[in-house]
Parts: structure tokens; sequence; C-alpha cells
């Protein structure tokens, strides 16, 4: 069985990816179940109900995963059978974290949890997520046959130890947030397939998807700061192929699916 989770969805240039390159992978690859993180699908910030169904119905995307920008826009949290939440965000008040679905004769839980590690502040409260995990495993374990984690964190060391933390009883560990793909993916030793982070779909010619130009106002002393938008133009697909054994539910192989960049003249 091959599962494919896609990095976070980036605006426009990220959507228009989704539905104009997406068919052919999974044809090329024979992808089986999507995992898709649309946290930043409408202009960079969120994500409403309406492009949540177009992802469902539209791109055949399974489930759908949602970080910290839950609360970006009036109109979310997205409150969906197929769309996950952080289940230890705001003491669990946008979604309790996963969601189990079948496919053919297999139960797959897909789960979200935002790290605390750079993310959390004033306005974002954020329960250990490592305790959360524990809590959610207690409940699925028996009910799952395969399991996937979107961790949605900023520090690497935070998604590594989590990737520890899991290995063994988890199918796949993908992180999420910062945008940008890591060369990390591998199979830990207890058979949990893991990356630190999977990078975003959208346009690579940014930072992290938003207009450079916009995003430096954030940095450059002395410079009157924009609110940041999308980098429009062409977007690519970022992600990751989870293979499992059919026989014994376990990652067997970990293929990172990469944005084509220029790399020369």
């Amino acid at each position: 069985m091959k599962i494919l989770c896609l990095g976070d969805v980036f605006g426009r240039p990220g959507r228009e990816a989704i539905f104009r390159d997406l068919p052919g992978i999974k044809k090329k690859h024979k992808i089986d179940f999507v995992i898709a993180n649309v946290e930043n699908s409408a202009h960079g910030f969120g994500v409403t109900e309406k492009i949540c169904n177009q992802f469902l119905t539209e791109a055949n995307i399974d489930v759908l995963t949602i970080g910290d920008h839950a609360i970006s826009r009036k109109d979310t949290p997205v409150d969906l059978p197929h769309v996950v939440s952080a289940g230890n965000y705001q003491d669990g008040a946008y979604g309790k974290g996963y969601t189990i679905l079948k496919y053919k004769n297999k139960r797959i839980a897909a789960l979200c949890l935002l790290g605390k590690v750079f993310v959390e502040n004033t306005k974002k409260t954020i329960d250990n997520p490592f305790a959360k995990f524990d809590e959610i495993y207690k409940k699925i374990q028996r009910k799952s046959d395969l399991i996937f984690l979107d961790f949605h964190a900023e520090a690497t060391g935070e998604k590594q130890a989590m990737g520890y933390h899991v290995d063994g009883k988890i199918t796949g560990l993908f992180g999420t947030h910062t945008h940008v793909p890591t060369s990390d993916a591998r199979i830990l030793s207890k058979g949990t397939g893991y990356i630190t982070d999977i990078g975003m779909c959208g346009n690579y010619d940014s930072v992290i998807g938003a207009d450079p130009e916009r995003a430096l106002t954030h940095h450059l002393p002395e410079t009157k700061r924009t609110h940041l938008q999308p980098q429009m133009g062409e977007g690519q697909l970022s992600g990751v192929i989870f293979i499992v054994d059919d026989k014994t539910d376990v990652c067997v192989e970990i293929k990172p699916l990469l944005p084509k960049l220029k790399t020369k003249i």
C-alpha cells in the first residue's frame, strides 16, 4: 500500500498545483491514500470549508490536516469528518486530533499534533504533544491498522524526539510547518517511517511561500512591516510516499516527493 503525504498547501499556487499535478502523481506512483496539510491554503493563512470540500471531492484527497492556523480566518475552524485539526491546540477546542477511515480492508488513522517549541505564545496555548500522543494512541491502537502523524512543529529537535517517541507504535511520522523539505527520510529502528519536514505545496521562488519583498520587511531594520501574501506563480508539490507491507502493516520504504528547483543556468 502506498500513502502519499503532502506538505503545507500555500495559497493559490499550492491549490492550483494540487489540482494540476496530483492526479498524474497518483497514477504514476500508484498511490492508494492521500493526506495533505492544508492550513495555509486560503491566501497563506488558514483554510475555508469551501476549499476543504474542493480538496476532498475534486482532488480526491482522503484526509486534510490543519495546524496552528486553525483559527486564522473568521469562517474556521472547519468541522468536517475528513479534516483533522491539532488535538493539543487550545485544550482540544478545535478537534480531537485524529480520524480513522477505512480503505479497502485497512483502518487508517490520521493524527495531527502541534509542537510547543517556538510555536506556543500568549495567543496559542499548546498542550504537551508527547503526552497528547500517548492519550490518543491508547484510544486508537486497537482500532487502527495503520497510523500516520502529521507533527506540525517548528524545531527540528522536537520533531526528531517525537519520532523516537512514536517509533514502533505508528506507521509513519511526517513533519510539517517549516515549508522546507528535509533530506532525512528514513525508517527508524523499530519500523516507523520518518521525515523531519516534507516541505510545502506552493511557489518555491519565495520565502516559505510568501512574496520575498514583503517577507523582507519583517527582517530589515527601519523598514515598514507589511502583511505577508503568497508569492504568485507556478506552484509545485512536495511530500513523501510511505510504502507499507500489506501483510505486516509495517513501513518498508519511504520516498520523498521533491519539487524541481533550479540548480544551474
